[in-house]
């Protein structure tokens, strides 16, 4: 999956997705950084098990 750097993602532009400089920060003459990807949030540890035994009971 591409993720846009933040400039484009901050003026809301089609990002390309190269590295170091993408090129639409490239063409602007805009600095280009991308932030590390953030995992999705899951269920809590143990919380999917403790619902199962309470639908066994």
């Amino acid at each position: 999956k591409r993720e846009a750097c933040t400039i484009c993602r901050k003026k809301k532009l089609r990002c390309d997705g190269a590295k170091p400089t993408c090129g639409t920060c490239n063409k602007l003459g805009h600095g280009c950084a991308y932030v590390e990807v953030r995992q999705k949030g899951g269920p809590k540890r143990g919380y999917v098990k403790s619902l199962e035994t309470r639908l066994s009971m």
